[in-house]
């Protein structure tokens, strides 16, 4: 909405392609920045003894808008007929 957007819904190209949605070509994405951490058990090489530690990253990914992308219906499979 902030951007004039008509849905508040955002997925990466990956996701719609999940989906069944086509990104119109050309589209470009908004980035999105997704900041965790991770945490690795190690050994202390000079005490022998393990520690953990907490490892931050950070990941950037283009993202699009549902508004910006077709959903195609998904063809489903016939319904077996009652006896």
């Amino acid at each position: 909405m902030e951007r004039g957007f008509s849905a508040p819904i955002w997925m990466t190209f990956r996701q719609a392609k999940e989906l069944g949605a086509h990104v119109r070509k050309g589209e470009k994405g908004a980035l999105v920045v997704y900041a965790n951490t991770i945490t690795r058990t190690e050994e202390n090489q000079q005490t022998g003894e393990e520690e953990e530690r907490a490892i931050p990253f950070m990941r950037v990914t283009p993202c699009s808008t549902s508004s910006r992308s077709r959903i195609c219906r998904r063809t489903t499979p016939p319904r077996p007929a009652r006896a």
